[in-house]
Order: structure tokens, then sequence, then C-alpha cells
């Protein structure tokens, strides 16, 4: 068996596996309507249902890094796995740091459990082998330890305590 936790190419995978069943949600659930970027991200969103897309372009993934909490729950599941494999081709971009960050802050939100009852336990269980394989391979894992390590804390144990849905 390969150690997702530390090869990138197989936790794209597991990514893309874990997340197949996962389709653009329509656009009046997807966005939280007070975020101060919904109109940015309406228009992004917007252009991939015109073009019928399911992968949003690395450039609006870029754009868009600090923005994953714009996300209703629905939302989030269709484009964290996104980030996420952005997040492995690139550690270094700050999309690594702010998908972290998002996963992190969701155990203080409402958010949070809504998005975990939505998500498989295949789904779950992949966003802790991400966060671990991140926690090995970020350049600069010093100064984000604390949301790594919570994020880790947060989601592993969520993965096995809501196997059954």
């Amino acid at each position: 068996m390969i150690d997702v936790s530390s090869d990138g190419h197989a936790l794209a995978v597991c990514i893309r596996s874990a997340f197949s069943d996962v389709f653009r949600p329509p656009l009046d659930v997807s966005i939280k309507r007070s975020h101060w970027e919904v109109e940015d991200i309406a228009a992004m969103l917007a252009r991939l249902e015109a073009l019928d897309a399911t992968q949003i372009l690395a450039s609006d993934i870029e754009n868009f890094r600090n923005s994953l909490s714009a996300f209703t729950p629905k939302g989030l599941a269709f484009v964290l796995p996104q980030f996420m494999l952005y997040a492995i081709k690139n550690p270094s971009s700050s999309v690594t740091d702010y998908t972290v960050y998002r996963l992190f802050n969701l155990k203080d939100e409402n958010d949070g459990p809504i998005l975990i009852s939505l998500l498989s336990s295949d789904q779950k269980s992949t966003i802790c082998k991400f966060l671990k394989f991140i926690s090995k391979t970020i350049p600069d894992r010093d100064a984000m330890s604390d949301e790594i390590d919570g994020a880790i804390e947060f989601w592993c144990p969520a993965a096995r305590r809501y196997a059954n849905g």
C-alpha cells in the first residue's frame, strides 16, 4: 500500500477518488450571501456553470485563496478538493496556508459539523490524509504549527467518529 502521507501523487489520486461524486451545487446554495466577495465568487462560479466546467482554474484558486470562508458547506465540499490538489502541487503557495486555516477554523464554526455531516467517511479520511501530508511538506511548518496540529486534531478524529455517516 502506498503511503499517501508522503506521496503527493498518491494523495492526489486519493482526493480525486474520494470526491469524484461531489458535483457543483447550484450557485444559490454555494456561497454565503453575507461574504464581502460574494459577487466576485459568484461570477467565477457562473463562468464554470456557463462552460459546464467542473474544475476551477488555477488562476481563480490563487485569486480566491483567502475566500474559502465565503462558501457554504455544500459549496466548500465542491471547491475544497480542488484547493487541496492545488496545495499539493504548490506547497509554497499561500493557497496551502489558507486551505489549512479554513480546515482549522471550521472546528469552531457552525459550518464544521454541517460539512462533516455532508462528507462521506472516505472524504473525511482524505482530508485527514491531506493535512498529515501538508504537515510533512509545507516549507514553513513552524509558522503554521498550531493551525496544522489543530486541523489534524479536529479532522482525523472526525474521520473516525463520523465513519458511519
